[in-house]
């Protein structure tokens, strides 16, 4: 399936990252930093599994090229309050 079939342009991290540039995404401090905690965990998972597997490798991939970016919004809202 490819993006163009699911209508997901892939383009979702980078809209994050620019709302919280822009400081558009509302969200208090402490609850991006627990969101962050989670992404990072959850980024490290999918490490270990493209390691691991080739089954699911596309949307590993694509997991692994968008999380960073989640990250980093969520890290300018986080820190935005410092």
């Amino acid at each position: 399936m490819t993006s163009s079939d699911t209508g997901y342009s892939g383009l979702a991290g980078d809209l994050f990252l620019r709302l919280a540039e822009d400081g558009r995404l509302a969200l208090a401090p402490d609850q991006a930093g627990a969101i962050v905690d989670d992404l990072v965990r959850t980024l490290d998972s999918v490490h270990l599994l493209l390691r691991g597997s080739t089954a699911e490798a596309r949307g590993l991939e694509a997991a692994q090229r968008e999380l960073p970016k989640y990250i980093e919004a969520f890290r300018l809202v986080r820190d935005r309050a410092s």
